[in-house]
């Protein structure tokens, strides 16, 4: 089933404070021991896809492993796509109280440490190809070459045709199955959506660079966002999206477009069944700790029938 989760004290800690100088001293590396999360098994996978090499983390929640030899119980997955989202849920999905009984499998989704040259090379995988007038604005601007983008198609390729399989095939899974992503991998969220619409029955985007590529007035995910609608009156899913107030004013300005659009294809007839929230998050910057653990909640709350988080700004929706 893959092995645990092991992690440094020194990957864990900044440092701990002397209490008699009260200058934070560095625990040595070489000294300090290994640290297993309980719950948790990583994979390790190599794509026949796209040739790239993946590291899965998966945390199951305390009722699945504590469950008896004939426990049968399926779960929900959530799938996280790099940001450290793995590391700032985990605790959360362990822990927190105000979750619902039926508490996700996390399932993390990156590249091993010793494959990560640049975070440019985890771009590749949630960015869509260049149109040759998208690669036109960099020579216009003096920035010089394009960066290497446009693995996208792949990637969800790689989730749809191994990865997800292969979580499946492992744990008990349930057909509730959800995404979440911080920036561009917010962006690919929202992508995914467009895309393979039938994949995940949740999504989160978290501070979702939905400005992409590069030049154009209107991201590739607004533009393609009126007529996915046409094509789906019904549409019986989760959209969460949050911005932090501290981010830049063009990443809110872009967010909130989207969830207008949204807002404005539910008014149109579409999107029947859609269950949307949005928020603003006062005092956070962009993709926020905080802002990732309120996707979980809005995502599976403790009181299905209390208002949950970020649908009290959507009744112009309604």
């Amino acid at each position: 089933m893959g092995t645990a989760i092991s992690l440094s004290v020194f990957a864990l800690l900044a440092g701990g404070i002397d209490a008699s100088t009260g200058i934070a001293q560095q625990p040595r590396a070489d000294t300090a021991p290994p640290v297993t999360l309980p719950n948790t098994h990583v994979h390790v996978l190599h794509s026949r896809v796209n040739g790239r090499t993946y590291r899965i983390e998966v945390s199951l929640p305390g009722a699945y492993v504590n469950g008896g030899p004939g426990d049968t119980a399926r779960y929900p997955s959530l799938y996280l796509l790099d940001m450290g989202l793995f590391t700032f849920l985990y605790p959360y999905q362990q822990t927190a109280p105000n979750l619902q009984l039926r508490r996700p499998i996390l399932v993390g989704v990156s590249v091993p440490d010793d494959t990560l040259k640049k975070w440019s090379d985890r771009e590749f995988d949630y960015t869509v190809p260049l149109t040759a007038a998208d690669s036109q604005y960099f020579n216009g601007t003096g920035l010089g070459p394009p960066p290497l983008v446009g693995g996208a198609p792949q990637f969800l390729r790689v989730l749809k045709e191994e990865i997800i399989p292969l979580i499946d095939k492992s744990y008990r899974t349930s057909g509730d199955r959800g995404i979440e992503g911080v920036s561009l991998a917010g962006f690919f969220v929202a992508y995914a959506m467009l895309e393979e619409p039938d994949l995940f029955t949740r999504y989160a985007m978290i501070s979702p660079s939905l400005w992409y590529p590069w030049g154009r007035e209107k991201g590739i995910v607004l533009e393609r966002e009126p007529e996915f609608a046409k094509r789906h009156p019904t549409f019986q899913k989760t959209v969460y999206l949050n911005v932090g107030t501290e981010e830049n004013p063009d990443m809110i300005a872009v967010g909130w477009q989207f969830v207008r659009q949204l807002c404005r294809s539910i008014s149109n007839g579409y999107y029947k069944g859609l269950d949307l929230g949005a928020e603003s998050i006062a005092g956070m910057l962009h993709g926020s700790p905080q802002a990732s653990v309120r996707a979980l909640a809005a995502f599976w709350p403790a009181d299905s029938a209390r208002p949950r988080i970020g649908r009290g700004v959507m009744q112009d929706c309604h």
